[in-house]
């Protein structure tokens, strides 16, 4: 049963020749829609939370913003785990404002591609094609420009600080995939 919910989710395939079920790859276009798709959604949730979030919620998203400027000035790595077993700050920052979206049925679409992204940053950062901690300073800048979008009640801000953050990092995966030439992803079926 666990299987198949990995396998409805995207992250398990079945192998042609063996018929197994093994890890999924993805390559450019996959970050290119997974980060498309989010772009979207979160868009329209940022732009709905704006004016909403509760005041504690922000105080808590500033916070955590806070401390991912204070890994950056220190020149310490990413503190965000890599794997998908804990949820990074960053994360935890996009669920809070979507949750204030009031829009319900956003977050399970949500949580669906924020898993494949997590395993598809994992798979990036374990084959050395992008590393998370050098993603850290550009990703701080924008949830600074996120947090005073919202401060301001700004809806159009944070739609457009949201959406620039992840096309902008969408852009540099991809171009970082294709860097690395035919040889990524691996073809986890050659490998049964």
């Amino acid at each position: 049963e666990a299987l198949t919910k990995l396998e409805d989710d995207g992250l398990v395939v079945v192998a042609p020749q063996s018929g197994r079920r093994v890890v999924a790859s993805f390559g450019s276009r996959d970050v290119y829609e997974v980060y498309t798709i989010r772009a979207a959604l979160e868009a329209l949730a940022f732009r709905h939370a704006a004016g909403r979030i509760p005041a504690a919620d922000l105080e808590l998203i500033e916070r955590m913003v806070v401390e991912l400027e204070q890994h950056v000035a220190a020149g310490v790595s990413s503190p965000e785990p890599i794997g998908p077993v804990e949820p990074s700050p960053r994360l935890k920052i996009n669920r809070l404002i979507c949750r204030s979206s009031g829009l319900r049925h956003i977050e399970p679409y949500l949580e669906r591609l924020w898993l494949q992204t997590r395993v598809l940053l994992t798979h990036l950062d374990r084959a050395g094609i992008h590393r998370e901690v050098d993603e850290l300073p550009i990703s701080t800048e924008h949830y600074r420009d996120i947090v005073d979008a919202l401060r301001r009640n700004d809806a159009d801000d944070a739609e457009a600080a949201i959406r620039h953050h992840l096309e902008a990092r969408r852009d540099r995966l991809v171009a970082a995939i294709d860097r690395a030439g035919t040889g990524w992803p691996p073809n986890p079926a050659a490998n049964p």
